[in-house]
Formats: C-alpha cells, structure tokens, sequence
C-alpha cells in the first residue's frame, strides 16, 4: 500500500471511492475536491493499492490554527480491516504537528459505529487522548464533535 497527498488528478477516483461508500459519507460537487486537493494539499492523502485510490482524508485547518479539522475518511469496502484508516490518520496527524496544530477535530453521526470505533483505536494506538467536545444538532442529523489530542 502506497500512501500520497492527494493531487487535483486524483478528484475522479476519490469521488468514485467516495460513492461507493455511500450512504454513510455523501459525495460532494468535484469543485469541493478540486479546492481540497489545490488549497489545503498538505492535509489531504489517498492510499493506493497498485495505482488506484483504495482510501481518502481530508483535512482543514480549524480558524483559530489550533486544530485540524478531518471533513471525510473513506475506505473502500473492500480493503477494510486492513489498517488503512489508522494510517491515513496517521499522515494527517503527523501533518498537523508539522503545522504546529495540536489536536485534529471530526464530527461523528451517533450511530457511525465504524468511524468511532477507527478513532478511538487510533488514540489508544498511539498513545494519543480522545475527548468529545460536543454536539450539534442540525436540521436532519446530530454530530458529535470529538478531539484527539497529545
């Protein structure tokens, strides 16, 4: 498994990743992609599996340039169970020390047990506290916010 920041080519395949695992994380309009991938590069990796996306995350950093906010983690159905998440998180986090940044922040749907259950096993990993911040209620969903921080 190889590991990159992602780059404006990649939109097509990381749009295609991200369908396929619907209807927990919802695609977005490639613009979404193109300014991740031009804007905040630093903070956004894919994993590749003999050249082809297998695993996407994306990061912006929080206003107060305190945190890093991780907006979408993908990995194909078929490669899970294989660490692939963990190690993406592990790119982001290294990458947020890098900028200075703390602690990187994500939100998480109550009954998301699969993302939980990824995060608090990458803090446990790595020596690393997790903590919930709070929660939002929007329109049609609740986010928990969480942070994991050193």
């Amino acid at each position: 498994m190889k590991y990159r920041i992602a780059k404006k080519s990649d939109i097509h395949e990381i749009l295609k990743l991200i369908t396929c695992c619907a209807p927990k994380l919802v695609s977005h309009h490639e613009y979404v992609y193109w300014m991740l991938t031009t804007y905040f590069g630093s903070s956004c990796f894919v994993a590749l599996d003999r050249e082809k996306i297998v695993g996407f995350i994306s990061g912006l950093p929080s206003e107060d340039k305190k945190s890093l906010f991780i907006w979408q983690i993908s990995v194909h159905p078929d490669f899970r169970r294989a660490s692939i998440g963990s190690e993406l998180l592990m790119k982001v986090w290294k990458g947020s020390v890098k900028l200075g940044l703390d602690k990187i922040q994500f939100s998480i749907e109550p009954e998301n047990k699969i993302s939980q259950s990824l995060f608090k096993s990458f803090a446990k990993k790595n020596s690393l506290k997790i903590r919930q911040v709070k929660i939002d209620q929007l329109e049609k969903s609740q986010e928990v916010v969480y942070e994991i921080f050193g």
